[in-house]
This record gives structure tokens, sequence and C-alpha cells, in this order.
């Protein structure tokens, strides 16, 4: 004779719970059950404040999830009928995704970096949801369904989601699993927003993008005019630099190749020239330092060489022929323009 079904269902529970606890010697490998891909047990620290502020709303509405399946699957396990074998793994796999989240929240075991990259408890939201949709639907349960604590859990992780992207774009993969959930809730508030209307007070996933983009400053238009519009600029920077050094070589041509001297009219309009280009440096560094799309080597180091050739160019009219002031002076003003053109394409 078979051995009875309970000795079975026993035997199988306990597999999977040696399953659970089993390590492989000398290698920190995490079995495959949600719950353990939660805390620092078996992976890295996660480290990133801005990434710790999405997962600790993310354990927080996760947990909240788990414990209503768990409930469910408690009051079913009791009927031969419902509490199929495939059930019973699930309530296993749920109950220990609830205990290592309740380890993190309780401080036993700090988050791990692979919580948020993980989407092994995504079926636990759709099972919910589905499992809510039903009693939604009867009107006799309708009033079991308690939704309050899965909003407040919803807003509060789309703040830390703002938050956390205002401060650091986030991961793609990390984004992509975060979107899931929401696009579960999304189909969720479709089949029973008529029956519960307070889901609406849950933010739209475009509506969080929104904010994030807003925050990052607004995308810069690409459109055919203003393409058209920066390639006109590009090259009237073009033609004027060249156009300049027609006029230097021309200058060169008809200088007497002599020093000047502190006396000459020419060598206090070129002090009057070097401050005023001074000062336009100054006016162009301070927007592209603070816009954050422009690296620093893109505008400290045209600065660094426009100021340095501007501030040698005044020394040079009285120790050196005059034509090389000029000349160092031409290639300070071509460099500061292209400088110039750099806000006018970026819009600053």
């Amino acid at each position: 004779m078979g051995e009875p079904l309970s000795s079975s269902i026993s035997r199988a529970e306990n597999l999977r719970q040696r399953a659970v606890n089993w390590r492989i010697p000398g290698e920190r490998r995490s079995p495959d059950v949600t719950g353990l891909l939660v805390s620092d047990e078996f992976c890295p620290t996660l480290t990133d404040p801005h990434l710790l502020r999405i997962a600790r709303a993310l354990l927080d509405a996760e947990s909240n999830i788990l414990s209503a399946r768990i409930r469910a699957f408690n009051k079913t396990k009791a009927d031969p009928e419902a509490s199929t074998e495939a059930k019973r793994a699930t309530l296993c796999d749920a109950e220990a995704a609830y205990a290592k989240i309740e380890e993190v929240r309780k401080g036993t075991h700090r988050v791990g970096t692979y919580y948020l990259k993980s989407r092994r408890s995504l079926h636990f939201w759709t099972d919910q949801y589905n499992a809510w949709s039903y009693r939604l639907e009867d009107p006799g349960r309708r009033d079991s369904v308690k939704l309050d604590w899965h909003i407040i859990d919803m807003n509060t992780l789309g703040d830390a989601i703002v938050q956390a992207a205002t401060a650091s774009p986030l991961d793609a993969e990390i984004e992509q699993l975060l979107e899931e959930r929401w696009s579960r809730f999304a189909m969720f508030e479709q089949m029973v927003g008529g029956i519960v209307p307070k889901l609406e007070l849950v933010p739209k996933w475009d509506e969080i993008k929104k904010r994030t983009n807003a925050s990052h400053g607004s995308p810069r238009s690409t459109t055919p005019t203003a393409l058209h519009s920066q390639s006109t600029l590009i090259w009237l920077v073009l033609v004027t630099t060249v156009s300049n050094t027609i006029t230097f070589a021309l200058s060169y041509n008809y200088s007497t190749h002599e020093r000047g001297a502190w006396r000459d009219a020419d060598f206090w309009a070129l002090v009057q020239q070097a401050i005023t280009q001074l000062i336009g440096l100054a006016i162009t560094m301070v927007p592209l330092a603070k816009n954050p799309s422009v690296p620093p080597w893109a505008w400290q180091a045209p600065s660094l060489f426009i100021g340095l050739l501007t501030a040698v160019s005044i020394p040079l009219y009285l120790f050196a022929p005059t034509e090389w002031s000029s000349f160092t002076m031409l290639v300070g003003g071509a460099i500061q323009t292209f400088l110039t053109l750099q806000l006018a394409i970026l819009g600053v």
C-alpha cells in the first residue's frame, strides 16, 4: 500500500524546509526562495542611501502583501479540496519571504543588493490583487477588503522613488521592476476602480516619471527646427573665427614687428579689452558650471586656457612684438566664442 497522504505532505514540507536551510560549503549562494534574496545574508549589503529609501518602502509594502497572502492561504489550508500541493508550496515560499523581510525590518539583517533587482516576489502582488478582485466583486464579501494600508504603502513607495530618482538616476533594471509592480496595480485599479474610488489616490507611474523628469529639468528640444538653429550657430562661429584669422594675417603683414610701451594708446586699449574678455569669461562659466548635463572638463579646461592667454597678452605687448599680443587675444576670444556656443545650444 502507498503511504498516507498526510505523511507525503509532511515529507514534502520537510524537504522544502531542508532546502531552505541547506548551504553549499564554501559558497555563499541563496537557494531559489524569494525571502532569502531580501537580506544581505547571501549577498553584499545595499549601502546606497537613495536606493535604501526605496527598499525600506518596498519592504513595508511587500510585508503587508505577504501577510495578506499568508492569511488567505491559512484560511484554505484546512480545506482538502482548496489546499492543493501547489498552494502549500506557495505558502511555504510566502512564509519564507515574509520571515526574511521581517528580519530586515527588525534589524536582524540589512537589505541586500539583490532585493531591488529580484522579480521573485512579483507573483505575490498578482495573486493578492486577483484575490482582492474576487472578493470585491462579491457584494457579501466586499466589506472585508481593507485597502487603506495598501494605498498608503503605494504612496510612500512612490514618494521614495521620486526622491531617490531626483538625487540620482535609477538603475534601469530596478526601475523596470518597480514599474512592473505599478502596472499590476494599474490593472487591479481598472478592474475594481469603480468599486473602490480611493485607489485613484495612488499616483500613476507616468506621474512619478513626470515628477522625476521635472526635478532633472525638461529635456532639450531636438526638433528639426532646433537642430537647424544649432547648425546655423556653429557655422556662424566657424566663419567668424576664420575671418578673424584672415584679419590677423593682414595685421601681422603690416606690423612694424617692434615691442610696445606702456605709454602707447594701444597698450591701454589692450588692457581694456583683456578686462572685458575676463568679465565675459566669468559670465559664461557660471551657467555652464551649474548645468549638470555639461561635464566639468568641457568648460574648466577652456576657461583656464582663455584666462592664461588673456593675462599673458598684456606683458607680451611690452616684451615681444605687439602682433603676438594680438594673437593671444585672438585665440582666447575664439575659444570663448565656442564656450558661448555651448550656452546657446544647451539653452542655458
